[in-house]
């Protein structure tokens, strides 16, 4: 398997950071997205006469749904959990010896 090919505390490390990465720009994109959302609430859609926030709220929403997922697997790689690719990769392993 290629990720084998680095030590597990290697990998643990990268996953960490790699986690970090992404829950920062998902904090940053909620900030910012609240703050369109609260710019727009005055624009309209010509067509459907509802304020363009309702378009604008599905970027800090998101986010916040990001925000919960990255500090659960963040979580689970500090815990040592399998993460959910390595999980998969022997979940579909274990199948394929099924069907034999």
């Amino acid at each position: 398997c290629s990720s084998d090919l680095f030590p597990a505390a290697l990998r643990k490390t990268i996953a960490v950071i790699s986690y970090a990465l992404c829950l920062g720009f998902a904090v940053f994109s909620t900030y910012w997205g609240f703050i369109l959302v609260a710019q727009n609430y005055m624009r309209l859609y010509t067509t459907l006469k509802i304020s363009y926030s309702f378009a604008t709220a599905a970027i800090p929403i998101v986010s916040c749904i990001m925000i919960l997922t990255l500090v659960e697997q963040l979580i689970n790689v500090i815990k040592d959990q399998p993460i959910a690719t390595e999980t998969e990769e022997a979940d579909s392993e274990n199948l394929l010896e099924v069907g034999s």
